[in-house]
């Protein structure tokens, strides 16, 4: 049985919507931040980009991040001009690969409906990574849907 992919190397499907030579912060490093401040339950891009800017050695850890953190404002001009759908099967694609293989024990299930869906991988998964995931979903959606509204 293979590992799950990790995060960056199945992101890198996603096109970065900005001009190549223009460049200051890595989509990589965008999308990282991103991830772990809506996993961390920060509620908007300032927030982000602060606890970004305070976990910023153990940022460096996955990734350089040799110009530092990007601002609120770059987080917000990169989401909205983000291809949203490519981003979300990105997404998607990588918590089932998570879902589907790391956690292959069934439980037995008392409702039918819940037994069908549990085989699908998604429902395998343990339910604080299900509600994580639900959660990190549901907020880069409407992220998306505020930001595509100005």
């Amino acid at each position: 049985m293979e590992e799950p992919k990790d995060f960056l190397s199945l992101i890198r499907i996603v096109p970065d919507p900005r001009i190549l030579g223009m460049v200051t912060y890595p989509l990589g490093e965008i999308l990282l931040v991103a991830l772990v401040g809506t996993l961390c339950r920060m509620e908007d891009w300032d927030e982000i980009v602060y606890f970004a800017e305070e976990q910023l050695e153990w940022l460096r850890r996955f990734l350089p991040f040799k110009d530092g953190i990007a601002s609120a404002k770059t987080f917000r001009t990169v989401f909205r001009a983000l291809e949203h759908k490519v981003f979300s099967e990105a997404f998607s694609a990588w918590v089932a690969d998570w879902g589907g293989r790391r956690h292959r024990h069934r439980r037995p299930c008392a409702a039918p409906r819940t037994a069908r869906r549990a085989r699908r991988g998604m429902f395998s998964m343990p339910l604080p990574m299900r509600a994580a995931w639900f959660w990190a979903r549901n907020r880069l959606t409407e992220r998306a849907t505020r930001s595509r509204r100005f």
